[in-house]
């Protein structure tokens, strides 16, 4: 059986600082059959270089044009795709190199449109802070205020084709009201308990920078989409609830990590640098190899030269 195309499209301006991780990390996947298409906003900086030297090698496209934002210019790349299945990568996040294989392993099932996963979060200098594991969607997750790891979301190209462009009513939350029109349309969400992308913490996010913005945008969605099962009341009461489960979680993989397995020290780290977010049990039990993974992507305080640890410049961030 064929292997559907996969399309990744970066949305860009004045990062050539952080671009080229970027860049790597998608040609570095496993899974043979992308299309990687870069859509830059009119960079001043050395951007276009950087990019032009892939393109020359045959390896993604670009178009440097002035756009109107991150949403325009992943509405315009998806739209020049071609891929079965589409997914938007921002240019200080990346991919581990299994990370298409396994989205697209998922979305087989012809029950599932969309599919997000757990991330590994770094700083700029790409030490590793935590481990973010992510909650098992359902619509009242969503409607709540909750999201998912952006990062980590790969979707049939038909939902693109029925739901329409990206950023609809708000221009920071443009992906999380997508996210709640896709379920609004009947379209299934599902978790994949796998690291499926390094996500970049620093003080020029946009969470970090507009967060009353943010905060704004979030009310006017829990109002916008809000169900029966979602008002005032109940909606504190299901939070005040994943709330306890997660606490309740994190107490017993606490205690999980308090017995010493050894003197490896991926595993030392892992247990000293650990943060956890909800369904520990469900990714620890059912995704047994990510032991496997501990000497490959995990940080060890007195480890140098990963090739996971790539280092950032300041840049223009959006």
């Amino acid at each position: 059986m064929n292997k559907p195309k996969v399309s990744i499209i970066t949305p860009t301006f004045n990062r050539a600082g952080f671009i080229e991780r970027t860049v790597r990390s998608v040609l570095a996947q496993t899974y043979d059959n992308v299309e990687y298409i870069i859509v830059d906003g009119g960079s001043a900086d050395s951007t276009v270089e950087i990019l032009d030297k892939y393109a020359q090698q045959g390896k993604l496209m670009y178009i440097s044009e002035p756009d109107n934002g991150m949403y325009d210019a992943i509405n315009k790349g998806f739209r020049m795709s071609s891929g079965d299945i589409l997914a938007y990568l921002n240019s200080d996040d990346a991919y581990f190199p299994w990370t298409i294989s396994t989205a697209v392993d998922r979305l087989m099932n012809e029950r599932v449109d969309l599919v997000c996963g757990d991330t590994l979060v770094q700083d700029v200098e790409g030490n590793t802070i935590r481990l973010s594991i992510w909650p098992r969607v359902s619509a009242c997750y969503l409607k709540t205020g909750h999201l998912i790891a952006q990062p980590t979301v790969f979707m049939k190209r038909k939902m693109f084709l029925n739901l329409g462009d990206f950023g609809k009513e708000v221009k920071l939350l443009g992906d999380c009201e997508y996210w709640l029109r896709a379920m609004e349309a009947n379209y299934r969400i599902e978790n994949v308990h796998e690291l499926l992308a390094i996500e970049c913490d620093h003080e020029e996010t946009i969470r970090v920078r507009l967060r009353q913005q943010i905060d704004a945008e979030k009310a006017f969605l829990r109002t916008r989409y809000k169900a029966v099962s979602s008002r005032i009341i109940l909606s504190g009461f299901y939070t005040m609830l994943k709330f306890l489960e997660r606490e309740t979680t994190y107490l017993g993989f606490k205690i999980l990590l308090s017995q010493k397995l050894g003197n490896l020290a991926a595993w030392q780290n892992f247990r000293a640098s650990y943060v956890c977010k909800f369904s520990l049990f469900d990714y620890y039990v059912s995704k047994a190899k990510i032991a496997k993974l501990y000497d490959r992507i995990w940080y060890v305080k007195k480890r140098t030269g990963s090739s996971l640890s790539m280092g950032f410049q300041n840049g223009d961030y959006r």
